[in-house]
C-alpha cells in the first residue's frame, strides 16, 4: 500500500547518509554561497573537469561583473570511486580543492544515489547554500545566464523559503529548470525514443507509459527547502528509481508536493547539434548544450572543444543585456492528481494480480515467484492400466484410438439446448462409426440430465462410444471444480491405454476432407496433426482440430500431462482457455520440432510457415473442417489466399 507523505515522514529512515572518500568539509567555511554548483563527474574525466575550471566553471569572471558582484557562487565536482584513479584524484584535490568523492562505484544504476549524495553533502557541509545546481561534466553551461536566474530567484524569495525542515507540508520547496513533459518510458532497445540500454525500464520498475513532468538534468536548481524534502523522502524510500532526473525532479516532487518552475531558457541536447552554433545565436536565453562527450564521442582535445564553446558565450554575450523571460509555471493540481491516481491504479492492479488471484495462469510475468503445483502421482499413474473415462473404456485394453469430445451445458446455457446437444452427439457418433471405424468416441459429459439407464442403452447401441462422467472420473474423481468443460476432452492425453488421440467438437460434422487428412497423418511419421480451414481459424491450435500419436512421444505426453492434471494450472483456462492451454504446452513443441507436425492451413500459411496446403479442395465454400451444425450450408467464407493454394492447383479458390 502506498503511504501518503505524512505517513512516510513519520517513519524512521532506512538510510541516514553517504560515506565520502574526500569530504572537503571546509569548502564553505570562509564564504557562505548563495548557490552551490555541483558537477557530477567520473573519476577518470580529469580533462573534462580541467576544461570546465578554465571555461564556464571560472565563476570569478561572472561575479566580476557589477551586475553579479553581490552573488556568492561556488563550484564543486562530485566524483565516484574508481580504484585505478585514487592517487591522481588525491593529487587533483590537493591542487584545486574542489572535489567531493562519494563512495559509490561508477554505474548508471547508481545515478540517483550520486545526485542525492550531492544534496546530502550540501545539507551537511554547506547548509547555508540557498540553492544547489546540478549539471554534468559533459555539459556546456552559460553561467552568465545562470547567475541572472539565481539573482532573480533571490530577489523574489520570501522569508519562509529560507526555513529548512523535514516537513511534508512545506509549500516553499521549489525546483527550477527546463521542463520535460510526457516523456515516453523506454521499454526495449528498439524504442525509437531510446538513447541506450541505461534508459530501458521494466514494467515492475515503473508501470506507466509516460513519466511525470520532470526537469532536464543539464542544470536544474533546487532550493533549500526542496533539498530537505527530497532527502527526507529519499532516506525513507525502499527502492529509489534509477533514472536520476526523473526521480529527483519528477517522481518525488509529484509525491511530496514540490513545485517545479519552468525557466524561459533554451537547451540543446541532440547528438547532432553544434554547441558553437547554438551559443553564437543572438539569444540571451541559450542556457546549456550537451557536448559531443555526452554521446561518448571522444574528442582529441577536451579543453579545445570547451574553450571554443565558451568563447561563443563570453565574447558574444558579455556585453549583451542579460535579460531573461521569467515565466512562472502554473501547476495544475487536477492533472497532478490524475497522474497520481493512474500510478496508484497501476500499482493496485499489480497488487491484485500478485496477491488476490492466487493462480498461475492469470499473469506469469507479474507472478514470477509463484510455484506450480503439478500432479504429484503422474509416473505411478502412467504405469498402471487405469482409464480416465470409465470401466467400459478400461475393459477395451491398451492401444486405443480415441476421439475426445465434451458435451455439457454451462450455467448460462438454456436448458432447452439439451435436446440439441444429444442430437448433435448422435449424429457425430454415427459419422465417426463410418469415417473412423477403428476409433472410440469418448464423451466427457455433465449437467445433461441423463440417467445411467439411458447411458447404458446408448453404449449398447453404439459400440464405438464410451461415456465419461466428469463427476466420477476413475482415479481423479470429480473434476468439475478444477477442470473446465472444454478441457475435459483432453484427458485421454494422460490415459496410458490410449495410443492415438484426436480432439473434436460434436457440433462439427466429419467431412471426407478431414478423414482424408487423418488417414494421411496415420500413415505418416509425424506425431501431431493440426487443421486450420477458415479465415477465423487464426490461433496456433484450435481446441477441436488437432491430434497426437501418444505412443510415439511418451516423454512429450508425460510433460503435458503433469500440467493437464494440475488444478493449479488448468482451473483458470476457462472459456476459450483450451486453445490457450494448447498454445502454452503443445505449440512450443510444434515450433521447436517442425518435422513432428503435419499442419494444414487454408488462410494463414504465411503466419504459420510450417503449414501446407490441403491435398483436396472443399466441396463448397461453406463446407470447411470445423463448420458448425446446422450452418455448414450457410457460413460462406472468402477465397483462400493464392499463397495458401497447392502449387499445382492455383485455381482452387476454395482450397
Amino acid at each position: 500500500m502506498l503511504l501518503n507523505p505524512k505517513q512516510l515522514f513519520e517513519q524512521e529512515p532506512i538510510r541516514t547518509g553517504f560515506n565520502y572518500e574526500i569530504i572537503n568539509e571546509l569548502f564553505c567555511s570562509l564564504v557562505k554561497p548563495h548557490a552551490l554548483i555541483f558537477v557530477v563527474s567520473k573519476s577518470r574525466n580529469y580533462d573534462s573537469r580541467n576544461a570546465i575550471r578554465r571555461t564556464w566553471g571560472n565563476l570569478d569572471r561572472v561575479t566580476s561583473l557589477n551586475k553579479f558582484s553581490y552573488l556568492h557562487l561556488k563550484l564543486l565536482f562530485l566524483i565516484d570511486i574508481d580504484e585505478t584513479c585514487l592517487l591522481s584524484i588525491n593529487l587533483e584535490q590537493a591542487l584545486f580543492q574542489d572535489l567531493v568523492q562519494v563512495r559509490l562505484p561508477q554505474h548508471y544504476t547508481l545515478s540517483t544515489f550520486r545526485d542525492m549524495a550531492m544534496l546530502h553533502w550540501t545539507e551537511t557541509y554547506c547548509p547555508e547554500a540557498i540553492m544547489t545546481v546540478k549539471t554534468d561534466d559533459d555539459i556546456i553551461l552559460n553561467t552568465y545566464l545562470l547567475a541572472n536566474v539565481i539573482g532573480s530567484i533571490l530577489t523574489n524569495m520570501t522569508s519562509s523559503q529560507s526555513i529548512r525542515q523535514c516537513n511534508y507540508s512545506d509549500t516553499s520547496a521549489i525546483i527550477y529548470g527546463v521542463k520535460i513533459q510526457n516523456a515516453n518510458v523506454v521499454r526495449n532497445s528498439n524504442d525509437p525514443y531510446g538513447e541506450g540500454p541505461r534508459y530501458i525500464v521494466a514494467n515492475d520498475e515503473y508501470p506507466c507509459k509516460n513519466y511525470p513532468l520532470y526537469m532536464s538534468g543539464f542544470g536544474y536548481i533546487v532550493n533549500r527547502n526542496a533539498r530537505s524534502k527530497l532527502l527526507c523522502t529519499f532516506f525513507r524510500d525502499k527502492k529509489p528509481f534509477h533514472i536520476s532526473d526523473v526521480y529527483v525532479t519528477g517522481i518525488l516532487p509529484e509525491y511530496i508536493g514540490i513545485q517545479r518552475k519552468h525557466l524561459g531558457i533554451l537547451i540543446s541536447y541532440q547528438s547532432s547539434d553544434n554547441c558553437e552554433n547554438f551559443f553564437l545565436k543572438k539569444y540571451a536565453d541559450n542556457y546549456a548544450c550537451a557536448s559531443s562527450l555526452h554521446y561518448n564521442n571522444k574528442q582529441v582535445n577536451v579543453f579545445e572543444r570547451f574553450n571554443t564553446y565558451w568563447k561563443s558565450i563570453y565574447n558574444d554575450r558579455i556585453n549583451m543585456k542579460l535579460g531573461w523571460r521569467c515565466q512562472r509555471f502554473f501547476i495544475n493540481l487536477v492533472l497532478i492528481w490524475i497522474y497520481v491516481l493512474v500510478c496508484l491504479a497501476c500499482l493496485c492492479l499489480i497488487h491484485y494480480i500478485w496477491c488476490a488471484t492466487k493462480n498461475i495462469c492469470t499473469n506469469r510475468i507479474l507472478c514470477p515467484r509463484r510455484q506450480l503445483v503439478l500432479y504429484p502421482h503422474l509416473l505411478n499413474f502412467l504405469n498402471n492400466d487405469y482409464s480416465l473415462c470409465s470401466q467400459r473404456s478400461a475393459k477395451r485394453g491398451p492401444h486405443q484410438r480415441v476421439i475426445g469430445v465434451s458435451a455439457y451445458l454451462s450455467k448460462t446455457d438454456n436448458k432447452k439446448l439439451v435436446s440439441k446437444v444429444w442430437t448433435y452427439l448422435l449424429e457425430y457418433i454415427e459419422e465417426a462409426k463410418e469415417k473412423y471405424p477403428d476409433w472410440i468416441v469418448r464423451v466427457y459429459y455433465y449437467s445433461l440430465d441423463i440417467s445411467e439407464e439411458e447411458i447404458l442403452r446408448m453404449e449398447n447401441n453404439y459400440k464405438n462410444v464410451d461415456f465419461c462422467d466428469a463427476t466420477n472420473i476413475p482415479v481423479l474423481g470429480n473434476v468439475l471444480n478444477w477442470l473446465p468443460g472444454k478441457m475435459q476432452r483432453f484427458l485421454p492425453i494422460a490415459d496410458p491405454l490410449v495410443d492415438i488421440y484426436m480432439s473434436r467438437d460434436i457440433d462439427s460434422p466429419i467431412l471426407e476432407r478431414e478423414a482424408f487428412i487423418v488417414r494421411g497423418w496415420l500413415d505418416s511419421q509425424q506425431t501431431i496433426h493440426i487443421i486450420r480451414d477458415h479465415h477465423e481459424h487464426s490461433v496456433p491450435i484450435l481446441g477441436g482440430l488437432w491430434g497426437i500419436k501418444l505412443s510415439k512421444e511418451r516423454s512429450l505426453v508425460n510433460n503435458v500431462s503433469q500440467y493437464l492434471l494440475s488444478p493449479d494450472v488448468v482451473k483458470c483456462y476457462k472459456g476459450k482457455g483450451d486453445q490457450n492451454f494448447l498454445e502454452d504446452y503443445i505449440w512450443p513443441h510444434v515450433t521447436m520440432y517442425d518435422k513432428m507436425t503435419l499442419e494444414f492451413d487454408s488462410f494463414f500459411c504465411e503466419r504459420f510457415p510450417n503449414s501446407r496446403p490441403f491435398p483436396i479442395r472443399k466441396e463448397s465454400p461453406t463446407l470447411f473442417i470445423g463448420c458448425r451444425r446446422p450452418n455448414c450450408t450457410q457460413d460462406k467464407h472468402p477465397e483462400c489466399p493464392k499463397k495458401c493454394r497447392p502449387v499445382h492447383h492455383p485455381d482452387w479458390i476454395w482450397c
